[in-house]
């Protein structure tokens, strides 16, 4: 960044986003930066839903839907495409990701008596360190809640010097963390916590020097007020915004044309569809890949009852 902004002669930031979600990293870079100066390698979600909407905001090379094969396999699964793609060897400039963070929330109620490193969530953590490891990124940013300096449940420390103790294990890298008590000046309430690492074999300034400038962006925002929450919010229904959007192709195709209420109904058949394939897979000792159906909505057995079943009545019917 110049005096004036960006310099024109610069290359575009190649990044890479895990645990994506509807893509909100992508877009306050590219408000930074402007869209053109940026280039998501790819991002990695495993919500269907969400990598639909993650693909109405910004514009990944790839959406893969496992994060484990970004750094340990040669393809994965590409929702974007709908096939099998070669993940990007290349070292990303930067690296982002806000991993799952249920097992660390303090509305969990299993939160006290569960240590989160033995949960099914603690694996997108696992994988956001195995890629640092595995593809060297210049810069890492990873986020989480406030509830991870609680202690651990059953075991010493706390989950926020495990996860430090975690990432300054990564050969080659400092690392440094700063929270953030409010969201201000946005009108949320959202502690949280952020972790900078860098890449010290091909970055001059350290995760401490990095750290000390977010803490000082945060100070600086804090100190404009609030703004009020009317002015986040777009006068425009619900139809509008549908009607506005056009999934890419192999993505989810036919949800718009669903006559489900919204995302929210297709996120209950999605789940309800999870559990109906694990049911299914116990049932009848089958590979859970036998089982996999079309990405194509229009193609499953339930489309034709969509207007007269609800969600688990239709994964029924699909499994």
């Amino acid at each position: 960044l110049g005096a004036t902004g960006l310099k024109p002669s610069c290359k575009p930031l190649q990044f890479v986003t895990a645990c994506s979600g509807s893509g909100v990293p992508s877009l306050v870079l590219s408000a930074i930066v402007g869209r053109s100066n940026l280039k998501e390698v790819f991002a990695s979600e495993k919500c269907r839903t969400t990598a639909w909407l993650l693909t109405k905001n910004v514009a990944p090379a790839h959406v893969f839907e496992d994060a484990g094969a970004t750094y340990s396999a040669t393809r994965g699964f590409c929702l974007l495409h709908h096939k099998a793609c070669k993940v990007p060897e290349q070292s990303p400039e930067l690296f982002l990701c806000g991993f799952v963070c249920k097992a660390n929330s303090s509305i969990n109620p299993a939160r006290a008596s569960v240590d989160p490193v033995e949960t099914v969530h603690y694996e997108a953590f696992v994988h956001a360190k195995g890629y640092i490891e595995t593809r060297r990124p210049a810069v890492f940013l990873l986020e989480n809640v406030e509830g991870l300096k609680r202690p651990r449940a059953g075991k010493a420390g706390t989950m926020l010097e495990h996860i430090l103790m975690e990432l300054r294990s990564i050969r080659g890298y400092s690392v440094e963390y700063v929270f953030f008590e409010s969201s201000s000046p946005l009108p949320t309430s959202r502690p949280r916590f952020y972790f900078f690492g860098v890449n010290e074999s091909t970055v001059k300034v350290n995760a401490e020097k990095l750290a000390a400038q977010a803490a000082e962006l945060f100070t600086k925002g804090s100190a404009n007020g609030v703004y009020p929450l009317d002015s986040f919010i777009k006068k425009k229904s619900a139809d509008q915004w549908i009607s506005g959007l056009s999934g890419p192709p192999g993505l989810l195709a036919g949800d718009l044309h669903q006559p489900l209420d919204s995302i929210d109904s297709m996120a209950e058949y999605t789940s309800c569809l999870k559990k109906a394939k694990k049911a299914a897979v116990a049932a009848t000792k089958k590979d859970p890949k036998e089982l996999e159906l079309p990405p194509d909505m229009n193609l499953r057995e339930s489309w034709q009852y969509a207007s007269k079943f609800r969600a688990w009545t239709r994964a029924q019917i699909d499994m």
